[in-house]
């Protein structure tokens, strides 16, 4: 007998995982990461992982592939299956978040060990990813494949991001064959880059996804994207003239601060000490090494050496805090650029991750006008407000472009917190 059964999203938005049973066969349609507000208990799978026969997975977002790397740590065998992009974005992807597992878990360990709090495991490691990935089986859309004896899907394009599908699945059970589609996320329509969601016409049963379910897209108001993306894109984003004054002003400061280059290679000392900043970061994202030799290339302009230390070993390095200056790490974000997302997950009492402990009444009351404002301009005032709020308590410098957010910590002081285009925060550093 044909048998659904939902594991995740369900009566939430996040963590989406459904099981499909046939012929004695158990497959999984994604397997993801409750996050936020839904987020409850990510470590315990509500099925025997060693069970399940084969996953499909509709895109690599990680409320949809998150706790695939669990799964295989617990004891699951089988195939993962996707599109071709979906496979490329997820090797990246899983491989990350079991980055952040690893940080999060040796951030909670060393902050509860002052506590004498017993230790915990991350969710998964990054070698658990690695295996994960090796079970991955791609193909392209509107290709029929066999996941099992009595199973065949297709994935259809659905128009959310790069490799993102809609799943027809044909289940057959002796003589009798029905059809059950599941949407996956489906995107919207004349967007750039991605193309539109592809028209599935025929089902005996669809699941949906409903976290839009009560909008109507008006059609005749549709936002003219493209059109927007080509303004962006012609803009002047880069004012040279703005950068020559930013630069002559921060050499002017360096020499009123007694900082000078008396040997002429370019970086300069006071007192016999070179102007040295030590930037702590890691490989596994590839934007962070990149940023690593921006700063140092824009910084030596003004006579700053950054040395880079891009490891591996960083979080053991991060705990001697006389080893390094600036620390730099990342984690995706999926409030599009949002920084409540930040602040409600790591910096706030009820924050999942703030395994520090931080608390600030200022900053829980500037939260409460952050989730209440919608005014994007006033937003971006409050956030720069809880910015800067962190940055006297932590020093603490977060960074949000698009999707994605970064974290620094700076053994500095004297960092001023303001915004510019997408809720971007940085830090001007005061060096005395």
């Amino acid at each position: 007998m044909l048998k659904l059964t939902f594991f995740g999203a369900a009566r939430a938005v996040t963590g989406s995982c459904h099981c499909v049973e046939c012929g004695g066969k158990k497959i999984l349609v994604d397997c993801g990461l409750q996050q936020g507000r839904d987020e409850r208990d990510n470590r315990q799978l509500d099925f025997s992982a060693g069970y399940i026969d084969a996953v499909v997975v509709t895109h690599a977002h990680i409320d949809h592939s998150g706790r695939i790397p669990l799964l295989v740590k617990q004891g699951f065998q089988g195939n993962i299956y996707c599109t071709r992009l979906t496979g490329q974005l997820l090797s990246i992807m899983l491989r990350d978040s079991a980055h952040i597992q690893e940080s999060d878990a040796q951030w909670t360990n060393q902050k509860g060990r002052r506590a004498g709090r017993e230790p915990v495991e991350p969710l998964y490691t990054v070698a658990d990813a690695e295996e994960a990935v090796k079970r991955i089986v791609t193909c392209e859309y509107d290709s029929e494949i066999q996941i099992a004896d009595g199973v065949k899907a297709r994935f259809v394009d659905a128009g959310h991001l790069l490799g993102s599908a809609s799943v027809e699945m044909w289940l057959t059970e002796g003589s009798e064959t029905r059809k059950i589609v599941f949407s996956g996320d489906i995107g919207n329509r004349d967007q750039p880059i991605i193309r539109d969601p592809q028209y599935i016409r025929q089902a005996d049963y669809v699941l949906t996804e409903s976290t839009y379910g009560d909008r109507l897209h008006d059609v005749s108001e549709q936002p003219d994207y493209t059109g927007d993306l080509a303004a962006i894109m012609a803009r002047d984003s880069f004012d040279e003239t703005k950068a020559l004054e930013y630069r002559d002003a921060a050499r002017a400061e360096l020499e009123a601060a007694g900082w000078v280059d008396t040997d002429g290679d370019g970086i300069r000392e006071k007192n016999g000490v070179k102007l040295t900043i030590r930037w702590l970061t890691y490989p596994s994202r590839q934007e962070l090494p990149l940023l690593a030799e921006s700063a140092q290339s824009t910084l030596k302009d003004i006579g700053i050496d950054v040395q880079i230390n891009c490891t591996k070993d960083h979080n053991s390095i991060r705990k001697d805090p006389t080893a390094w200056d600036i620390w730099v790490s990342a984690n995706v974000n999926a409030g599009l650029g949002d920084p409540q997302n930040f602040f409600d997950t790591y910096c706030l009492d009820e924050s999942v991750k703030n395994s520090g402990g931080h608390h600030s009444d200022k900053l829980e009351k500037l939260a409460v006008q952050l989730r209440t404002t919608f005014d994007p301009a006033e937003r971006a005032k409050i956030a720069v407000e809880m910015q800067q709020q962190l940055l006297d308590d932590n020093s603490y410098v977060f960074c949000s472009f698009l999707r994605m957010s970064m974290i620094m910590k700076a053994n500095v002081s004297g960092l001023e917190a303001h915004t510019c285009d997408f809720y971007e925060l940085t830090a001007d550093l005061d060096i005395q």
